[in-house]
């Protein structure tokens, strides 16, 4: 089996890791995270936001839980914060996930409950290949794009943002290079004590969680637990991502997308919105719409 150096400081490259590291245990880390990915100070959100549910915290090896990672009240208004640690991700699968998230916080739309705005935030940190350099020049250290609530709709604003990270990008760069609101996501990509003692002892809200990669980082059997199975299965993953989709895969997107519009649709999203979440028209989804009645009329 391929060895693998260990670095000084565990880089946070699979959803283990990070749950390993980012719990409910430590609340000043996850008001911390709060704060970079709402742009927010600590004066804003300290005290005024609700943890309404929370998923990070792993219990055991092989957890898999059908929660958000964080679910909060800011003053008022509901936000969904999932974020998934690839190598680049599963768009569809991700923004599915986000939407079924959406939808369960505000009920079924005919229950008549919409009295505060529910909005959701994706956050994709995506590690790329080594042999994809003309991916990772190409792709920005972080990309927001947002969808909107519709015109007639009495909340403003997103609905929901999706955040694009590449790591790669971040790791690059030196401390004194990141800027404010990029902290967390140079943090995640720290591989030496240097630059960790740098970040964390501006970041008072960090003392936990320093601590806590420092012991995991010297704990031998969990760095070898860690690449034995999930590097081995990033590894695999990445070779899939640079030998590009086959006729096979497209299929499979395909039928992704039909399986999103026909669920969306059923529990009665508007047709624009199912179109931006499936990157399909809203005559295609008019299509498959019909298709499925068709099909259900004929059993």
């Amino acid at each position: 089996m391929t060895t693998y150096e260990k670095p000084e400081i565990i880089p946070i490259k699979n959803d283990k890791i990070f749950h390993d590291l980012i719990n409910d245990e430590d609340m000043d880390m996850v008001e911390w995270i709060v704060m970079q990915i709402l742009g927010m100070s600590y004066e804003e959100i300290h005290g005024n936001v609700k943890v309404l549910n929370i998923r990070l915290t792993r219990k055991r090896k092989k957890e898999r839980n059908k929660y958000v990672d964080l679910k909060i009240d800011v003053n008022g208004e509901i936000i969904i914060i999932e974020l998934n640690c690839n190598y680049s991700g599963n768009p569809i699968r991700n923004i599915e996930y986000m939407h079924t998230a959406l939808f369960k916080s505000y009920g079924k739309p005919n229950d008549n409950i919409y009295f505060k705005p529910v909005r959701g935030i994706l956050v994709n940190l995506n590690w790329y290949p080594e042999k994809a350099n003309n991916v990772k020049k190409e792709t920005p250290g972080k990309e927001i794009t947002l969808w909107n609530y519709p015109k007639h709709s009495k909340f403003g604003g997103y609905y929901m943002k999706i955040i694009d990270i590449n790591l790669d990008y971040y790791a690059n760069l030196k401390y004194d290079s990141i800027k404010k609101e990029d902290k967390l996501f140079k943090l995640l990509t720290i591989d030496n004590k240097e630059e960790l003692e740098s970040l964390v002892k501006d970041e008072q809200l960090l003392s936990k969680y320093h601590k806590r990669i420092i012991y995991l980082s010297n704990d031998k059997d969990y760095w070898e637990d860690m690449m034995s199975e999930e590097r081995e299965e990033f590894f695999r993953k990445q070779n899939a991502y640079l030998n590009g989709y086959d006729a096979g895969m497209d299929k499979g997107i395909e039928q992704k997308q039909r399986e999103m519009v026909i669920s969306f649709y059923n529990q009665g999203v508007s047709l624009d919105i199912i179109s931006n979440a499936s990157n399909l028209t809203i005559s295609e989804v008019e299509q498959i719409i019909n298709e499925n009645s068709k099909k259900n009329n004929s059993k």
